[in-house]
């Protein structure tokens, strides 16, 4: 069986979990002895070029080649497509060239609008996706957005969305562009979300809400596999890490972002009254919006000589740092 997948992004990322997810089965894959080939997509002014990756064919997909995607998959003719990025496109493909597609859902940006999968009172939504319940959301996660939210939302829905198209022919504003694109980033959502639902042969989610998330908007029960995404364990795994004059390390793996409730983490931990508890931060940011995150939350909790940063790690360091630490709250 010849399988390809579909990096998430640049195959030799670790931005997130998502691209050392999928580098993480793809090594599995290898060594196990499956057929796999990898397409992955990259920042390069190119169509396609191709390297080798532990004896397995890369196929690097530049900003010139992603209208060439469907002939690559044709000329690499696999078995079975496992998409982790462009699912939708993807999900097209293999409908047309009768090849079943299995697609993983990393988070909840597969369906929400708002890529949370949370309501504006930061608890897991459970509403189908739609203009009047997601308009809220799409704009509290824009600079100000929240302030235009009370005049936005009288706007008729089909007025909005010749707004956004409007726009989206004009050069870029900032503010002004992504609030007035909100509605139409909902309707293409929400057509992206059906294409993939309509036509994916086997959907992967990580968890039980992000199952239901998908049902609640119309994809099939017998579609989806509930497989929680893991790490690559050591051989050996160390005991417990002794609890030296009684100080416990408390730490977290992941990105610095709001969605993953760092603030939330950092004030329960604030209220622990015990100096010899420590909670060590590990992973980086990605962005404009998760680097403001991360500089409110270090400003914030500067004071706290308890909590320690340590940036970005490589993930095959991680293990290695966590090994001497007790309680975990990765992400």
């Amino acid at each position: 069986m010849n399988i390809v997948e579909i990096a998430s992004g640049n195959f030799f990322s670790t931005y997130g979990g998502g691209q050392v997810y999928v580098k993480n089965i793809v090594d599995e894959m290898i060594r196990q002895g499956y057929s796999v080939q990898v397409i992955s997509f990259v920042n390069k002014d190119c169509a396609v070029e191709t390297r080798d990756y532990k004896g397995t064919m890369l196929y690097e997909v530049g900003s010139n080649g992603i209208d060439r995607l469907e002939s690559l998959i044709v000329q690499i003719r696999p078995d079975v497509i496992h998409a982790h990025s462009h699912k939708a496109q993807v999900v097209e493909i293999g409908k047309k060239q009768h090849i079943p597609v299995i697609v993983t859902a990393h988070h909840g940006g597969i369906v929400c609008p708002a890529g949370t999968l949370l309501d504006c009172k930061d608890e897991i939504c459970h509403i189908a996706v739609s203009h009047e319940h997601c308009l809220a959301c799409c704009l509290r996660n824009i600079r100000s957005g929240k302030y235009w939210y009370p005049f936005m939302r009288l706007l008729p829905q089909n007025v909005y969305r010749s707004l956004g198209r409007g726009l989206s022919k004009l050069p870029f504003i900032p503010f002004v562009t992504p609030i007035g694109q909100a509605a139409l980033s909902i309707e293409r959502k929400q057509a992206e979300w059906h294409a993939i639902a309509s036509d994916c042969t086997r959907m992967i989610a990580p968890c039980q809400a992000i199952s239901r998330a998908m049902q609640r908007n119309g994809l099939s029960k017998e579609k989806i596999t509930i497989l929680p995404h893991g790490i690559p364990l050591p051989k050996e795994v160390p005991d417990f890490p002794p609890i030296i004059n009684g100080k416990i390390k408390f730490f977290y793996v992941g990105r610095i972002c709001y969605v993953k409730g760092l603030h939330i983490l950092l004030e329960a931990f604030s209220l622990l009254d015990n100096e010899n508890a420590e909670l060590h931060l590990i992973g980086g940011v990605g962005n404009k919006s998760e680097r403001r995150y991360e500089h409110s939350l270090k400003r914030r909790y500067a004071a706290d000589k308890r909590v320690v940063w340590h940036g970005k790690v490589p993930p095959e360091k991680v293990f290695d740092m966590i090994r001497l630490y007790h309680i975990s709250s990765s992400s």
